[in-house]
C-alpha cells in the first residue's frame, strides 16, 4: 500500500497532544506495517516503507502531504526518517522509546457489510463525556441491534451479529469508522473489538466496559401511523417563547403544544395531538430528523425512519 493511503487511514489515532504518553504521538513502522495508537484507538496497515522506526506522527503526515508518493525516504544512522522530494526535504525524528504495540486480535462476531450507514443514522443518538452515563457515548451492539441514547431518545438499528455478543463500541471509534468512509470486512471480538478491513488494514479499541443497563421492554412500534401534520411546524413556533426553568421543554396538550406548563407564553395548534405531556425540544429535533412515524401519547413515544426505529421520553405533567 502507498504511504499516502496508509497514512490517509492512519489519520484518526495519530495523537496531536499526549501529555501522559508522548511516544503515542509517533507512528510506528515495522515489518511494513504502519501503526498509530493515541491510547485507545489503534489503526495499522501495510505501508511501503521496509524500515524499522518510530518517526513523529505529524511530521510524517505533513511530509505525505507535501510529497505525496513522489519522493525517496531514508533511514539515518541516528534513527532518524529523512525524506526528499522535488526541491524539498524534511528530517524526521524517531524516537526510541517502547511503543505499546496494540492487539488487534479476535474472533469475527458479524459482518461489516452495511454497518457505516447504520453507524451514521445512529450517531447523532449518542453524547460523548457523560461521566455519570459513559454508555452515552458509546453504540451498543445486543440482540441483534445496534442501539444508541443520550438519554432523552433511543435509536437503534437491527445487525446481524452473533447470538450473545454484548459490547459497547465507543464513539471515538465510531467516528474514526465513518471517516475512514469504507465498509469493513468484519468486527471481530477478543481482548479489544477489532474491524477488520480490507488489504490488511485494521481498527481497534476497547469496549466500554460499564455496562449498558437492561433495557426494559420497549413496547409496540409507532407503526404506519405517520406524523401529525403541523406538529413539528407548531414547536418550531412556540421554542422562542420558552424560558424560566422550562425553557428547554414544552407542553403537548389537547389539540395544541405550548411553551409554558400554565397559561403564560405560547401555544399553537395541533389537530388531532393528545395532552398531558412535557417533551423536550432537543429530543423533538432528533425525532423530526430521523422519523417518518411518531406515535405519541405513552410515556416511551415510539417513532421509525428508513432503517432506524426508536423511543424518545415524554414527562407525565400534573397539573
Amino acid at each position: 500500500m502507498k504511504l499516502t493511503e496508509a497514512m490517509k487511514f492512519l489519520s484518526p489515532a495519530i495523537e496531536k497532544k499526549n501529555k501522559i504518553n508522548p511516544v503515542l504521538e509517533h507512528v510506528r513502522i515495522t515489518q511494513n506495517y504502519a501503526i498509530a495508537y493515541n491510547g485507545m484507538l489503534a489503526l495499522a496497515a501495510p505501508c511501503a516503507l521496509p524500515l524499522d522506526c518510530t518517526p513523529n506522527g505529524i511530521m510524517l503526515e505533513q511530509a505525505v502531504k507535501r510529497f505525496g508518493d513522489a519522493f525517496t525516504a531514508a533511514q539515518l544512522p541516528n534513527g532518524d526518517l529523512y525524506f526528499k522530494g522535488k526541491k524539498f526535504e524534511v528530517t524526521i525524528p524517531c524516537t526510541t522509546d517502547l511503543f505499546p504495540m496494540p492487539d488487534f486480535s479476535g474472533n469475527a462476531v458479524m459482518s461489516g457489510a452495511g454497518f457505516i450507514d447504520k453507524l451514521k443514522k445512529l450517531l447523532p443518538f449518542t453524547k460523548k463525556d457523560d461521566n455519570l452515563y459513559p454508555w452515552f457515548g458509546s453504540i451498543l451492539l445486543r440482540d441483534k441491534k445496534a442501539s444508541a441514547t443520550c438519554g432523552h431518545t433511543l435509536a437503534y438499528c437491527p445487525v446481524d451479529i452473533a447470538d450473545g455478543v454484548d459490547l459497547a463500541l465507543p464513539v471515538e471509534a465510531v467516528e474514526a469508522m465513518i471517516d475512514i468512509g469504507e465498509e469493513p470486512e468484519y468486527i471481530a471480538l477478543g481482548n479489544v473489538l477489532s474491524v477488520v478491513y480490507s488489504g490488511g488494514r485494521f481498527l481497534s479499541c476497547p469496549p466500554i466496559h460499564t455496562p449498558w443497563p437492561k433495557m426494559k421492554q420497549m413496547g409496540d412500534p409507532p407503526g404506519e401511523c405517520g406524523i401529525l401534520p403541523g406538529l413539528f411546524e407548531a414547536i418550531h413556533a412556540i421554542e422562542p417563547f420558552s424560558v424560566g426553568l422550562d425553557k428547554a421543554t414544552f407542553f403537548l396538550r389537547d389539540g395544541a403544544v405550548a411553551s409554558s406548563r400554565d397559561k403564560t407564553g405560547a401555544k399553537a395548534e395541533a389537530e388531532g395531538l393528545v395532552g398531558d405531556w412535557s417533551w423536550n425540544y432537543a429530543a423533538a429535533k432528533l425525532v423530526e430528523k430521523h422519523a417518518k412515524h411518531l406515535r405519541l401519547g405513552v410515556k416511551f413515544a415510539p417513532w421509525a425512519g428508513d432503517g432506524i426505529e426508536g423511543r424518545t421520553r415524554l414527562g407525565e405533567v400534573e397539573e
